[in-house]
Order: C-alpha cells, then sequence, then structure tokens
C-alpha cells in the first residue's frame, strides 16, 4: 500500500497537507489534501506531562489511526489553536492551591479544596491507586469519575493544607 503524501511513512502528518476545522456540531474534523476527510477527529498526547507539544495523536471516530503531529508549532497559528482546544478539554487539570478538608470514610476519602478552576470537592476511592506521586512533592489525584487534580507542589501549600494530606499519605 502506497503511503499517503499527507502522512511519511511513519504516520507523522504532513502539517501543510492537512487542515483542521469544526463541524456543525463542535467536533474536529480534518482534511488531508483535499481527498480524504475525517469527520471526527480525536486527539491525545504521547508525553502529557514531559513534552506536552510533542507526539500529539491522532485517532478517528471508530478509535483508527490517523497519524502523529510531531510538533505543535509546525501547524498554521489557527490550526494549532484548534487542537490545543481539543487537547485543553481532554487534558483538563485543575490545580490545587488549598486543601480545606479531607475526610476518610469506609475506605473513601472526600477532598474540598481550592484550585486554580474555582472550589471542587470530589471523592477518591482507593487512595494508593488513586494518589500518584509524580515527583518529591508533585501529586496526582483521580477521583471516582476519573477526573484529575494536580498539586504541583505539597510542600508549597500552606500549613493548615499540608496537615491535611498528611492525614492521609
Amino acid at each position: 500500500m502506497e503511503t499517503p503524501t499527507w502522512q511519511d511513512e511513519n504516520k507523522m502528518i504532513v502539517p501543510a497537507r492537512v487542515r483542521f476545522f469544526r463541524g456543525q456540531d463542535g467536533s474536529l474534523k480534518m482534511t488531508a489534501e483535499a481527498n480524504r476527510s475525517f469527520l471526527r477527529v480525536r486527539v491525545s498526547r504521547a508525553f502529557p506531562l514531559s513534552d506536552p507539544n510533542h507526539f500529539i495523536g491522532l485517532r478517528d471516530g471508530g478509535d483508527g489511526e490517523i497519524g502523529v503531529v510531531e510538533d505543535l508549532r509546525q501547524l498554521a497559528p489557527d490550526q494549532k489553536a484548534l487542537v490545543e482546544e481539543e487537547l485543553e478539554k481532554r487534558y483538563f487539570v485543575p490545580v490545587v492551591h488549598r486543601i480545606n478538608d479531607i475526610k476518610e470514610e469506609f475506605g473513601i476519602v472526600t477532598w474540598d479544596v481550592e484550585t486554580d478552576r474555582g472550589p471542587k470537592r470530589y471523592t477518591v476511592r482507593g487512595l494508593k491507586d488513586n494518589v500518584h506521586e509524580q515527583s518529591d512533592a508533585r501529586l496526582l489525584v483521580t477521583d471516582v469519575d476519573g477526573n484529575r487534580f494536580e498539586v504541583t507542589d505539597y510542600t508549597l501549600l500552606d500549613v493548615r493544607s499540608q496537615s491535611k494530606l498528611d492525614l492521609i499519605l
């Protein structure tokens, strides 16, 4: 099978040969060299924490692989903005600035926090499986609905927040 001109032999997308746009339903769509269309495009990062602007995977509505954008900066500004909007939706991770309260009952922990997106209250089941230390002081917490919350450096939280966190860690 011949490799299309809008991607190389490794399925790396040639940015100048594709165009992203929004459909009437708001979904991200893509046309490749005006002869191939993808009616629903899902985006994901290969390295969401360590290298978020490189190796952006594209999948179609049936979860088939379309290809990979090596570097977001290779896209035209309007195209880059569309892909970044989709990534922002997928990787929505509020940053916790203060912990008002943490209560544990029957293995279920309820968090009441202040984030960069406002106050949040969420529930975590199984702390060992859902509170991950990403580095010495960075935590990634996943609630029962699959939402993620980040504590970028718990040593920089106020003393009350740190003491609440110490009770469960």
